[in-house]
């Protein structure tokens, strides 16, 4: 059950902060309307978030699929513990600030180089980042109880419209897209949502009161081990000190597997979306 609370709460965390990518928010206006033509969708959306709309990216989904995403959103904060999530959001901005604030320490580490990841994109990646959780930080999704209520429309009026202000603009590509319920969205959203959305609900009937008491000490006590890695690494001066901290931690995460982060066939994003595994 503790790895299903985590990932849950991944999804949910991965969910509110990929839902805007591109300029501010004027929320005073409506979104316009989605034409009935997959090039028109397209053109549709990418207008609206050059005029401060990001509430299209919740207009232009299927309205059962706002359903799906509601009910998973509201299921899981009526089972999740407020401790839990509260502490895990908030250990979660704390990494993201000390990696930043540490980074050069760690880019010259050892550890770092025999990953293999390109610096620049490292730095990017979490000057990017950071700006970020300072919006989140003070968003309704802070707090299981603000996530529990949240309009989603109105979260992308507002703090979407935020981390649109501050995302870098991207190249224009092609996207497959597919009619679902008579919006036209990408066909790869349509061939993954209803197993996602049912792999979801499976994971939340796993939640029950009783198992949440059970765990909760334990998974409190890997969110304080977390937090401890997270203010030695704060405290670190020299690259030798995060190789000496964090190597061997590292080491041991992954096993037998590589380290060589170059390999990245799980977890690279591209412009052209996820690479399959």
């Amino acid at each position: 059950m503790k790895n299903t609370v985590f990932r849950l709460a991944t999804v949910l965390l991965i969910l509110v902060a990929a839902v805007g990518c591109a300029r501010q928010a004027d929320s005073t206006g409506k979104a316009p309307a989605i034409p009935d033509s997959p090039d028109g969708a397209v053109l549709a959306v990418a207008e609206a978030l050059q005029n401060n709309h990001a509430e299209i990216l919740w207009t232009a989904l299927p309205e059962s699929y706002q359903q799906d995403i509601t009910e998973v959103t509201r299921s899981f904060s009526e089972k999740m513990d407020p401790a839990v999530y509260d502490r895990a959001f908030a250990l979660a901005i704390r990494a993201i600030e000390v990696l930043d604030d540490r980074k050069e320490i760690i880019l010259a580490s050892e550890t770092f180089k025999s990953a293999g990841a390109d610096e620049d994109d490292i730095r990017t990646g979490l000057s990017n980042t950071l700006v970020f959780t300072d919006i989140l930080r003070v968003s309704e999704v802070a707090t299981v109880a603000g996530l529990g209520s949240v309009d989603w429309e109105q979260f992308l009026a507002t703090t979407g419209n935020e981390f649109i202000r501050q995302a870098a603009d991207h190249e224009p590509e092609d996207v497959e897209m597919a009619k679902v319920e008579g919006r036209w969205i990408p066909a790869e959203l349509a061939d993954d949502w209803d197993r996602s959305i049912e792999e979801a609900r499976q994971n939340l009937a796993e939640i029950t009161p009783e198992t949440m008491v059970e765990q909760k000490t334990q998974i409190m006590m890997v969110l304080g081990m977390a937090d401890g890695l997270i203010e030695q690494i704060a405290s670190l001066q020299t690259p030798e000190e995060f190789d000496a901290a964090v190597g061997p931690l590292l080491a041991g995460f992954m096993g037998g597997h590589s380290m060589n982060m170059g390999d990245q066939s799980e977890w690279e994003t591209t412009e052209e979306g996820p690479e399959e595994e």
